[in-house]
């Protein structure tokens, strides 16, 4: 079923090259389906240069690199801390951070 939707996914991402969406759902996919956590970076920066601030790519990139998903807390924490780094105040992209320490909470 997950490789049908990452085959919708790639389709999409055709159709509407411009859409960050599903560039953020294939982060989910491919988590589910345990491509490389390189994919996994890969598709989370095609995300990126649609709109680095897109809150459900960021949603969905801290936990897919996690360790309870095959990660490490070492790599979520080299990608969360960039959005609130390089995005502006108020941008919904600035979560990830947040998010990373709440993935690592839920391991202690």
């Amino acid at each position: 079923m997950l490789a049908e939707a990452e085959k919708m996914l790639i389709r999409a991402t055709e159709l509407s090259p411009d859409d960050p969406y599903p560039w953020s759902q294939l982060i989910w996919t491919g988590t589910g389906l345990e491509v490389s956590k390189g994919d996994i970076l890969e598709r989370f920066t095609s995300m990126q240069e649609r709109d680095p601030s897109y809150i459900y790519g960021w949603l969905a990139v801290v936990p897919s690199l996690a360790k309870k998903w095959g990660g490490s807390h070492e790599l979520m924490f080299a990608v969360a801390p960039h959005g609130d780094r390089e995005l502006p105040a108020g941008s919904v992209g600035r979560v990830g951070i947040v998010c990373a320490h709440e993935e690592r909470r839920l391991c202690l």
